[in-house]
This record gives C-alpha cells, sequence and structure tokens, in this order.
C-alpha cells in the first residue's frame, strides 16, 4: 500500500523536513506553500492524510481544514495541523481537525501521529 501525505506549509525548510522524514518511511508526499483550491489538490494527489500549518502566507490551516471536513468527499481524510502558535490554537476551537502538533516538532511524534492515522484509513479504491 502507498502511502501518501500532503503538506501544506509556507515555510520552505519545515517542508522539506517533512518531506525527509516521510519519504524515509517510503511515503509518497507532495509539498504546498499554499493552497487557493484544496480540493483540485486533494482529487490530484489523493491523499491519506494531510498535515496544515496554522499560519500560511494568504490562508488559514483551521479555514482549510474546516472545508474539507465539511465536504461530504474528503470529510474522512485525517487532517493534522500543525503550529509554533498553541496558544491561538487553543482559542479558536477546533475546525474538524483529527490531532494537533506543536512546533518545534518532535520527529518520532509526528511520525507517530501520522502513522496512526494512515494505520487507521483503508486505501480506497
Amino acid at each position: 500500500m502507498e502511502k501518501r501525505l500532503l503538506v501544506i506549509d509556507d515555510d520552505q525548510d519545515i517542508r522539506d523536513v517533512v518531506r525527509d522524514i516521510f519519504e524515509q518511511d517510503n511515503y509518497k508526499v507532495y509539498c504546498l506553500a499554499d493552497v487557493n483550491d484544496v480540493f483540485s489538490e486533494i482529487n490530484h494527489f489523493r491523499p491519506d492524510v494531510i498535515l496544515i500549518d496554522y499560519r500560511l502566507g494568504i490562508s488559514n490551516g483551521a479555514d482549510i481544514c474546516y472545508q474539507i471536513k465539511s465536504n461530504a468527499g474528503t470529510l474522512h481524510i485525517p487532517v493534522v495541523l500543525f503550529s509554533a502558535h498553541h496558544r491561538e490554537i487553543d482559542n479558536i476551537g477546533n475546525y474538524g481537525w483529527n490531532a494537533f502538533i506543536g512546533k518545534p516538532f518532535d520527529i518520532d511524534h509526528i511520525r507517530h501521529v501520522i502513522n496512526k492515522y494512515i494505520k487507521k484509513k483503508p486505501r480506497e479504491a
């Protein structure tokens, strides 16, 4: 089974580190700095899990998560929100994400969280 991770983060260094971590674990990783149409990206890549930064250049990760979780065709996809702004996340409430990872993140912890959702979700045809 091919494992597919969509990463949306405006920090190139973070995208590179996350890509390196998960490509070592045989994931296919698709990284974006920001996204205007998350649904076209999801349809194109068909991720098993989506990892989204809370603060993006022109978008907001929580809003993107809400869009994904409000759509019948994508609500089954686990979304992990990550951010260095822990207090802000505590104050906004949950927009439907399945898990939150604080930055800076521990490599073993991010692997554990993403793998947990890969194992829960059977690949759809």
